[in-house]
């Protein structure tokens, strides 16, 4: 008895190199196929798409894709491409001064930053140690939960007040800030 086999070469997938990125930055894949018909980007999880040679990532914390690649007689290829977030002290930006003046600049002491999950803690002292604002597990860029220059309704004077602050970064780690603002 004579039986055809058909031959095929599967394709040829590089997922490409791993990326360092600041979480929630958008970054766009960018893989090497040859001889595929399609493909399948696995977990989804932050891409835009996943039958999509290009989809882009907002990742929100690091993540291995793998990308499966199909010929046209269904052989597969797979490979795998890592994204690790990185996050450090300096992406982190803490006024030295705010002029909560009402004219709608530089109003609120507010931080901002990127590659932050949360900020854990912010507390706030006049020069004699008397705590004059507090918050907890508040968003980074949040002027809503910013220090207005206030204390219990009532405008704080002219001074430089003295901050600690603790951040978290979606990776997990943990800074902490302490220095004073001017008001």
């Amino acid at each position: 008895a004579n039986v055809n086999v058909r031959i095929s070469n599967p394709p040829l997938v590089d997922a490409g190199a791993a990326k360092q990125l600041i979480a929630g930055t958008p970054i766009t894949l960018t893989p090497t196929v040859t001889g595929a018909v399609n493909w399948l980007w696995s977990p989804p999880d932050y891409l835009d798409c996943t039958t999509c040679l290009n989809p882009v990532s907002k990742p929100k914390s690091s993540i291995v894709y793998t990308l499966t690649a199909y010929n046209a007689d269904g052989c597969k290829t797979s490979d795998t491409v890592s994204l690790h977030l990185i996050c450090g002290k300096n992406l982190v930006y803490i006024p030295t001064a705010f002029s909560p003046n009402n004219d709608n600049v530089n109003d609120r002491f507010t931080i901002t930053g990127s590659g932050v999950k949360s900020i854990r803690s912010v507390t706030i002292y006049n020069r004699w140690g008397k705590l004059v604002f507090e918050r907890k597990n508040i968003n980074v860029n949040d002027r809503n939960n910013s220090w207005d220059g206030n204390y219990n309704g009532e405008p704080m004077p002219v001074a430089a007040y003295i901050y600690s602050i603790q951040t978290e970064c979606e990776g997990g780690d943990i800074f902490d800030y302490r220095g004073t603002v001017m008001i």
